[in-house]
């Protein structure tokens, strides 16, 4: 799965780039806390989440983004 932040650059500009490190590190752990054991998540480019999700199919992932599982 892949999490795209648009304009993100805004957030950058806006609160400056520690603001945007902090608000980044937060996003993770947010959705690392979301993530089963057996998932895995990583920054992805500049502005991307890339999220892995171990023995799900499409429609599985699909399901559990629109109801909060697993992220």
């Amino acid at each position: 799965m892949l999490i795209d932040l648009d304009n993100f650059k805004n957030i950058i500009n806006t609160y400056g780039y520690d603001s945007s490190k902090a608000f980044l590190k937060e996003l993770g752990d947010l959705v690392k806390g979301r993530l089963r054991c057996i998932d895995t998540g990583a920054r992805y480019g500049f502005d991307e989440l890339i999220i892995g999700l171990a023995n799900t199919d499409l429609s599985g992932a699909a399901g559990g983004t629109q109801n909060g599982l697993p992220i």
